[in-house]
C-alpha cells in the first residue's frame, strides 16, 4: 500500500524568506518542530517532539 500525504500552504513572504524558513534549523525550530536538518545532501532528519501524556 502506497500512501501520500500532502499539504499546500500559501505565505504572504517572499520566496526568499519562506525558502529560508525552511531551510534554516533554527528558523524552522521555532516555527514548526526543533530538527536537526543540515544542508547536505542525503542528511536524514528528524523532528522533535517531546510528548507528556
Amino acid at each position: 500500500m502506497n500512501l501520500t500525504v500532502s499539504q499546500d500552504y500559501s505565505f504572504n513572504k517572499s520566496m526568499e524568506k519562506v525558502w529560508h524558513a525552511l531551510t534554516d534549523e533554527k528558523t524552522l525550530s521555532k516555527w514548526v518542530l526543533p530538527n536537526d536538518i543540515k544542508l547536505v545532501i542525503r542528511h536524514k532528519f528528524n523532528f522533535r517532539l517531546e510528548q507528556s501524556f
